[in-house]
């Protein structure tokens, strides 16, 4: 049997230090590259805050906010249907404001017409003019409100006896 004693202390301090640069090494490269991805990636963040914050006024309520972002990526498609959304939001908002005017108005209108008139009001129509409005005008499911319709069958054709007075 042949035994060898090698002194191997050279080469272990060797590969020691080599460790210790290789960790200072990388120690220096997470230094420089950590903020300067910071750095990179802060036009992009800015773009996804404006569109969160754009979010958060529509919901509450401004419907006027827009992102109005110009680019052609991700984020920019992101933006474009954002805006597109709070466009079409808006549009039928105004829509169902317009609506609602509208029944009001129609509302008041059909109120007052059907309404007696009012003694200022008695001189311009003849006098029986509420009771002819009232007879032949009214809506046929005025009249017909206790029997369903489903339990009517085909409803007949009546001829329209209803004459608009002439005033």
């Amino acid at each position: 049997m042949l035994a060898v004693h090698v002194d191997m202390g050279s080469e272990l301090r060797g590969l020691q230090a080599l460790d210790r640069h290789i960790r200072y090494a990388a120690l220096a490269t997470l230094a420089v590259v950590v903020p300067l991805t910071v750095l990179a990636a802060e036009p992009v963040l800015r773009r996804l805050r404006r569109i969160a914050g754009t979010t958060r006024r529509i919901k509450r309520g401004d419907l006027d906010a827009r992102t109005r972002s110009r680019g052609h990526d991700e984020i920019g498609k992101i933006s474009s249907a954002v805006d597109l959304m709070a466009d079409a939001l808006q549009d039928w908002l105004r829509s169902e404001q317009r609506f609602t005017a509208d029944v009001a108005h129609e509302l008041r209108t059909r109120s007052s017409a059907s309404s007696p008139p009012t003694p200022s009001s008695r001189r311009a129509r003849p006098p029986t003019w509420y009771a002819t409005a009232s007879r032949c005008c009214a809506p046929s499911w005025t009249t017909s409100w206790r029997s369903p319709a489903w339990t009517r069958g085909p409803k007949k054709p009546t001829p329209n006896r209803c004459r608009s007075p002439t005033w």
